[in-house]
């Protein structure tokens, strides 16, 4: 696509292209880059109004032929309508209403989706499915408390998260110097792994790292007390609290910590596990090397990095609408609006 036509991609564009098509009831939705494509695909389809949702992800070719992504393109640059929508993580935009630009077309606008969580990874990282990205990658059903870890995550880092909202909403202009916005990201990175005690380590490891935090703020900080207090109501509102932060912290540092961190080391052992109840049995030597082989190919991770494979499970695992949340809930009113 020329950087003419984006430049004319429009509502309008996408209706009279529907007349000549013959497809008055299609509905186009610019989502942010081609790996949310499905995501939003599946929450459209699975909340269909009669409409035919048609998900495309933005981009602008220039002259080099380098391609622009984002979000900011999308609510900015691209006139939306009643046959083009846009499909956008909130970040915090949804939160914090008067930040920016961004923030006030994502709440003003009917033509605007957005998560109402950070962002999608929020979603896939839902604590009721992972047991089963488990099951679908090992064939063993795991012991960890995927819940309860998500419970103890969402408590430690909740003072943490009203905080850095709290600085953008007071001072957006100076963040950067109060509250950088990769912390979240140095915070929930970890050299633990969930082997035992229910990921524990983790939590004591993250735990650590947000108390150095707090300290720090409060020492520097100590007027803003009173206003914090106020603001966390504000919060409240939203339907957030100390234990369901989990779905409103940076989604992508939550998401690298789930596989990282838990997903990883627990398939690996459980795949252990399973081929050491093959190697055991009673089974003739011919027939364990047989189902060793049979699961090696559906569980295995021949040719591919495990890791990448565990993202990959995860991100087409749409299991959460099955554990509806909040912010859910408000993403498909969305959507049964249009």
């Amino acid at each position: 696509m020329g950087s003419g036509l984006i430049q004319n991609y429009s509502a309008k564009y996408i209706q009279q292209a529907n007349t000549l098509t013959n497809r008055p009831q299609r509905i186009k939705v610019m989502v942010e880059d081609d790996v949310d494509i499905r995501f939003w695909h599946d929450i459209l389809t699975a909340n269909s109004t009669g409409h035919d949702f048609q998900v495309i992800s933005y981009y602008n070719m220039n002259g080099t032929c380098s391609i622009v992504r984002g979000k900011d393109h999308i609510l900015q640059k691209i006139n939306l309508g009643e046959g083009l929508r846009a499909g956008v993580d909130s970040d915090y935009d949804y939160l914090l209403p008067d930040l920016n630009i961004n923030s006030a077309i994502i709440n003003a606008s009917s033509y605007v989706l957005h998560t109402y969580t950070y962002s999608i990874e929020n979603y896939l990282c839902h604590p009721d499915v992972l047991g089963t990205v488990c099951v679908n990658l090992t064939a063993e059903y795991p012991s960890f408390n995927f819940h309860q870890f998500y419970i103890k995550l969402s408590n430690i880092v909740y003072p943490l998260f009203v905080w850095s909202l709290f600085l953008e909403y007071i001072d957006k202009d100076n963040i950067r110097k109060k509250f950088p916005r990769n912390l979240f990201m140095q915070i929930l990175r970890s050299d633990k792994i969930a082997t035992n005690n229910n990921g524990q380590e983790i939590i004591d490891d993250i735990n650590i790292k947000v108390n150095i935090a707090l300290k720090d703020l409060k020492n520097r900080y100590p007027h803003y007390e009173l206003g914090m207090n106020i603001f966390q109501k504000t919060l409240a509102s939203y339907g957030i609290n100390t234990n369901n932060t989990y779905l409103f912290i940076h989604g992508h540092a939550l998401f690298n910590l789930v596989v990282d961190n838990i997903l990883l080391p627990i398939c690996k052992q459980l795949r252990s596990n399973h081929k050491k109840n093959i190697y055991s049995s009673n089974a003739s030597k011919e027939d364990i090397e047989n189902r060793i082989q049979r699961y090696d190919k559906q569980y295995g991770f021949v040719g591919t990095n495990e890791k990448d494979y565990i993202e990959k499970e995860l991100n087409k695992c749409f299991l959460y609408k099955n554990y509806p949340c909040n912010p859910y809930y408000k993403m498909i009113d969305l959507i049964a609006h249009i």
